[in-house]
């Protein structure tokens, strides 16, 4: 049995005379080997002195426990950075010592779906339009957006008068469905002074709750369901307030660039209006025969001597015409291109975002292009489909008289 010196505070784990290797902190070797393993060590990995070993009574031989250190492996230097390409060399090396290949990342990838949402989305002033690849095209809708406002004889170029409030403008883009590029030439209204440049400045318009509800109706009548929009429904109205505004990008006058415009008719923009163009075709309203729902002043009603209803349902600019009757039907589109110029759309289609399917058995209603066009928006135009985005484990009852009514105000 091997024992420690008895100066020494520690006591030794019984072990054999032979070398005991240590897995974590050095050699255990008998006394007799000590000098020569001294000897072949280094100077700087010999352990401090020890005292001297004593033999047993008995005669064993008593082991000295050596804790060599552990020496530090060697640091590796690490590898130099990658050469830059030829075209980069005078970029210098970057920090972090890798390199990018920026060529092909902006040519490759990144470049390419810039170009994309460039063409994809429309543009917000005129001067982006310069720089786009579809720019004709946009030119061509500010040329036919231009060439509709002089025919409407909407204002008049006149010497800008010293101390006027003059209002600025400006061209909106919008891409509309189909690829359409369509150009809306504004003022800027947030410049106005209320009370000097405009007074009324509110405008009904249909309910959607009511527009579906009439949807519904018609399905169930089998009513016919027409569309037709005004082309520049803002600029018939006339101004009883003198506005000033510059005069528009691209289509300044040459010589007369100090010039301004005054507004004869009411022009996009303004905040009065849709306050003007509400009057201007509900008037027109009045003498074909329609009279105003009380109920939601977006909704005018007829009833012919035959006593088939006919119902018009105006969203700014936009009308769906619901009727039950064909000859009145043709005589409304009569009437309101001879005082407007409008765009007969046939049976409706596309109504406020909203889908409409005329099936055999009713009328479909749904809104597929517009979740399209979200998930194309946040690039997950590839993401996996739900058929049906409800959870399948809610078990549906139905309610009576005596259930608590959902207060639909809070949502």
């Amino acid at each position: 049995m091997l024992q420690a010196p008895a100066d020494t505070q520690t006591q030794a784990h019984p072990i054999t005379p032979e070398r005991i290797q240590s897995p974590t902190v050095g050699t255990v070797t008998p006394q007799s080997e000590r000098s020569d393993q001294s000897e072949r060590s280094n100077e700087h990995l010999s352990p401090a002195p020890s005292p001297p070993a004593s033999a047993s009574p008995e005669g064993s031989v008593i082991a000295e426990i050596q804790v060599l250190p552990i020496p530090r492996a060697p640091a590796i230097p690490a590898p130099p950075p990658p050469p830059l390409p030829e075209d980069n060399k005078d970029q210098g090396p970057r920090r972090s010592g890798c390199q990018t290949k920026a060529r092909d990342f902006w040519e490759g990838g990144f470049a390419a779906l810039l170009a994309v949402m460039a063409v994809a989305e429309a543009p917000v002033h005129y001067k982006d339009v310069l720089n786009r690849k579809d720019r004709r095209k946009w030119e061509r809708a500010m040329d036919a957006e231009y060439r509709s406002i002089m025919k409407n004889n909407t204002w008049k170029l006149v010497a800008r008068p010293p101390g006027a409030n003059v209002i600025g403008s400006r061209w909106t883009y919008k891409l509309k469905h189909g690829g359409l590029h369509k150009a809306r030439f504004v003022a800027k209204g947030y410049l106005q002074r209320p009370g000097f440049d405009f007074d009324e400045t509110y405008a009904p318009v249909a309910k959607l709750s009511t527009i579906r509800t009439l949807i519904a109706i018609a399905a169930g009548l089998s009513f016919k369901i027409h569309q037709m929009d005004v082309v520049t429904a803002f600029l018939y109205g006339g101004l009883k307030e003198r506005i000033y505004i510059e005069q528009p990008e691209g289509h300044v006058v040459p010589g007369k660039e100090d010039h301004v415009l005054l507004l004869l008719k009411s022009l996009y923009g303004l905040k009065q209006a849709p306050y003007v163009w509400f009057k201007t075709i509900t008037s027109e309203f009045i003498k074909l025969g329609y009279r105003k729902c009380e109920s939601d002043h977006g909704i005018w009603v007829k009833f012919g001597p035959n006593g088939k209803r006919t119902f018009i349902i105006l969203y700014v600019d936009d009308l769906l015409i619901m009727t039950e009757d064909d000859e009145e039907l043709a005589s409304l589109k009569r009437g309101l291109t001879a005082r407007f110029e409008m765009k007969d759309l046939g049976e409706v289609k596309r109504f406020l975002g909203m889908e409409i399917e005329h099936e055999s058995n009713g009328i479909k209603i749904h809104q597929a292009d517009y979740i399209r066009t979200l998930l194309h928006r946040h690039g997950m135009q590839d993401c996996n489909s739900v058929s049906t985005p409800m959870d399948p484990s809610i078990k549906l009852t139905a309610t009576t008289d005596s259930d608590v009514k959902v207060d639909s105000s809070q949502y």
